[in-house]
């Protein structure tokens, strides 16, 4: 490079300053773009249904965990006690 002197392509320059490779064509660079952008798009979408459908899974989660306890403490209430001794029912 010479001030004055021929003035230098695009392609020498990220050849030689970057060396990068540019023998494939700016099509696939174009088709990869667009993928990732379909691909991040449909991400945000499934996120954004995520986000609404999460609260009503968690209320129900709670909701079977409440029930699941308080069929384990109201099963305790109504036991009868059994004495071994006599093998009889105490009431």
């Amino acid at each position: 490079m010479q001030p004055g002197g021929p003035p230098i392509k695009g392609e020498d320059v990220v050849r030689t300053m970057f060396q990068m490779d540019i023998n494939y064509s700016k099509w696939w660079l174009t088709v990869m773009l667009v993928l990732m952008a379909v691909a991040y798009r449909t991400l945000f979408f499934f996120a954004m249904k995520l986000r609404e459908r999460l609260p009503m899974i968690m209320s129900k989660l709670k909701r079977a965990r409440t029930m699941n306890m308080i069929e384990k403490v109201s099963s305790g209430r109504f036991v009868v006690p059994y004495d071994i001794k006599e093998d009889t029912i105490d009431v």
